[in-house]
């Protein structure tokens, strides 16, 4: 099981979500934005520098800070939990979580919204 003990004082109650390519997933609520944020909390990697994934979801994180779009999930915050663990925050995205495979009639729908914040 996971601690997550090690977060910043203002994230309350974390939950886990689930795994994240950089990490895992909590929905914690933020005491200083009044709400629940989503949290990717980096883990490192087996064999490799421990600060790796920190690193990419840093990038990962000013990368989606640089290119507002509303068919783009924002990112709230960035930082380096008392562990030494990057964590990034984002708003809770709304509706069901995506779950398995996505139909092809879905991504038919989404494509236009992707592209035109990718060209954004």
């Amino acid at each position: 099981m996971t601690t997550v003990t090690l977060l910043p004082a203002r994230y309350e109650n974390p939950r886990l979500l689930g795994p994240d390519p950089l990490g895992e997933r909590f929905q914690a609520f933020d005491r200083q934005r009044g709400h629940d944020v989503e949290l990717v909390r980096a883990t490192p990697q087996p064999g490799k520098d421990p600060r790796a994934t920190g690193v990419l979801l840093e990038r990962a994180y000013w990368a989606l800070a640089a290119c507002p779009h509303p068919a783009l999930l924002g990112v709230l915050d960035f930082g380096v939990a008392p562990d030494g663990l990057a964590y990034a925050t984002r708003p809770v995205p709304p509706g069901p979580a995506l779950q398995g495979p996505l139909q092809e009639a879905d991504l038919r729908g989404w494509l236009p919204d992707v592209v035109a914040a990718l060209a954004a």
